[in-house]
């Protein structure tokens, strides 16, 4: 070999780190091109892990069509909790097996986005979907190993008598202090605040150790662990509008448009004005029980929000208890995505269906036509409680759709 044909080789044969990086086009939401050199000079598996700034790792399937491989199943998540838009620029390090670590800038200023350090997620080997653990998880914090907390006037429960299909809810990632040694071999017990109001059961059976513990259950259901909007206490991530001031005169415009459209196409339409819940932190827009059941249907299920060319997947959460309705997950990347802000108007259409779910078409009228990006921020958050609510959804409280 010869020049640079010995150096290639030398390269791709026998370093360990291999680099390539990508522009993000506006076909990148829902799969990224790997550079065709890449694909054909290093032999990847059919699923590979994408290490995140954050040191969060996310699972993303592979997919081959004609010549070309892409990031598939599971890119839209990594691409969402990133926050990626149009032009940013992606520098993956491949470590010669199945990981790529991955560095994102920004498209304009060609620096890093110093969010996407603060982008953390739970791994499979450490809970169940970011947010559940089962008692079988949790057993395996014996009693020796909280030995030195029975100060503290707290037990372990005899392992033998827990079911191992009930289903403990915890809070997320920052919420959840782990088990941890100090420099003087002294253990540290968990602390869990729970995800939702619970009734406490005492658990007095005999064990190893002369304490009791309070384990707070409550059955719910997967699909109620995971989409439950909660009071948490702690840091996530919220918003910060860089739309300049706005007007009554605007507000006004936007809503008559907005009623304009539902007297002239239909009746069938919700007009939603929205919130700094909405838009900003919490993310969780209500929508009224009458019209729910009367177009969509009062159970806990997927729903999918049409705008555009483009559809998101969110989900639809009814509380019995209170007879309220409301989007929580997945509106986020909704609201987010289309950079919606205090006092914009949605309206809210059925349409046709999303994979045999629930679909409702959103027109949206802005107060100021020129969109300005917002900016992410990680903010302590905490629950207010509010009382009002109006014919066009302006409700003030945030956590009507919580358990009681």
């Amino acid at each position: 070999m010869e020049g640079s044909k010995w150096e290639e080789y030398i390269y791709w044969a026998h370093f360990k780190h291999i680099h390539f990086s990508q522009f993000l086009l506006d076909d990148f939401h829902q799969q990224l091109a790997i550079p065709k050199k890449f694909s054909e000079k290093k032999k990847l598996p059919d699923s590979v892990t994408l290490k995140g700034p954050g040191g969060g790792m996310w699972k993303v399937g592979l997919t081959t069509v004609g010549n070309s491989m892409f990031f598939k199943h599971g890119w839209q998540e990594f691409v969402n909790d990133h926050f990626l838009v149009e032009n940013d620029l992606l520098v993956f390090r491949y470590n010669g097996e199945s990981l790529f670590e991955v560095l994102i800038f920004d498209g304009h200023s060609l620096c890093e986005k110093e969010v996407t350090y603060f982008v953390k997620k739970h791994e499979n080997s450490k809970t169940d979907n970011g947010g559940r653990l089962t008692k079988r998880k949790l057993r395996e914090t014996s009693c020796d190993e909280i030995n030195n907390a029975c100060s503290e006037n707290v037990v372990c429960a005899s392992p033998e008598k827990s079911r191992d299909d009930d289903i403990i809810v915890l809070p997320s990632e920052e919420q959840v202090i782990t088990l941890s040694t100090n420099n003087k071999g002294r253990k540290k017990l968990t602390a869990v605040r729970p995800l939702r109001s619970c009734r406490s059961a005492t658990i007095n059976e005999s064990s190893p150790c002369d304490v009791q513990v309070q384990v707070q259950v409550q059955p719910v259901t997967k699909s109620d662990a995971e989409h439950t909007p909660t009071r948490r206490r702690g840091y996530s991530m919220q918003y910060v509008s860089n739309r300049r001031p706005i007007t009554e005169d605007e507000k006004d415009r936007a809503m008559k448009l907005a009623e304009a459209e539902i007297s002239e196409s239909n009746n069938e339409g919700l007009l939603v004005v929205m919130k700094p819940t909405y838009v900003y932190k919490r993310f969780y827009v209500f929508l009224p029980s009458d019209w729910v059941a009367k177009y969509i249907s009062l159970e806990n299920q997927d729903l999918f929000l049409r705008f555009g060319e483009r559809e998101w997947r969110t989900r639809f959460n009814y509380n019995q208890v209170r007879s309220c309705a409301g989007l929580t997950s997945g509106w986020k990347h909704f609201a987010v995505d289309n950079n919606l802000e205090h006092f914009d108007v949605c309206v809210f259409e059925p349409g046709s269906p999303v994979n045999n779910s629930f679909c409702l078409d959103v027109k949206i009228f802005r107060v100021v036509p020129e969109v300005a990006l917002l900016t992410p921020v990680g903010s302590p958050t905490s629950g207010k409680r509010g009382r009002k609510s109006s014919k066009i959804v302006e409700i003030e409280n945030d956590e009507l759709l919580e358990a009681d």
